[in-house]
């Protein structure tokens, strides 16, 4: 069974499907976390990750991740996240969730236990970064930052609303939080 959040009748819900029946089974509530975005799971503790852009936005913070029980359907614990939800990966050897958001951050949590996660802290990725992927035997984090433009801080040398084009880039994070 797996599931991916959706809003139907305005509600925020997990719809778990059985592969084999190929058939929606059962809709779970996401409370404390509307608009889910994004899924990541720690099947050993049967614990969904579920990340949440509030209002509808890619930057808006903070997101929220939701811990889904996938035995009861039940929300164990919802935590402020960084916004627009974009990317969740569960470590199991070292109990961290990495949350990536377009809002240009990347939130590392960890698993005290099945019931309890707490945020260890957050990496900037860069600006509107947030496509990422962890690479457990590695040990790597890598974030995707897509060419953008920055606007330049007002001077007599530049003038007004002057822009910079910041090419795209990869950036590698060895160690995080």
């Amino acid at each position: 069974m797996w599931g991916m959040g959706d809003v139907v009748n305005g509600e925020s819900v997990v719809k778990v499907i059985d592969t084999t029946k190929r058939a929606v089974i059962a809709e779970w509530p996401i409370t404390g976390g509307p608009q889910p975005h994004t899924a990541g799971l720690d099947s050993a503790h049967h614990r969904l990750f579920m990340g949440s852009r509030l209002g509808g936005g890619h930057v808006v913070d903070p997101g929220k991740l939701v811990i889904i029980n996938t035995d009861t359907g039940k929300v164990v614990q919802a935590l402020d996240a960084v916004g627009g939800a974009d990317e969740i990966f569960y470590d199991a050897p070292t109990s961290r969730i990495y949350f990536s958001g377009s809002s240009g951050t990347l939130a590392v949590f960890h698993e005290d236990d099945p019931d309890h996660f707490r945020m260890l802290g957050k990496v900037p990725t860069g600006s509107i970064a947030k496509s990422g992927v962890w690479i457990p035997e590695l040990k790597r984090y890598y974030s995707a930052v897509p060419k953008h433009l920055v606007q330049l801080m007002p001077t007599t040398q530049y003038g007004v609303g002057d822009w910079l084009t910041e090419e795209s880039h990869l950036m590698v994070f060895e160690e995080v939080p």
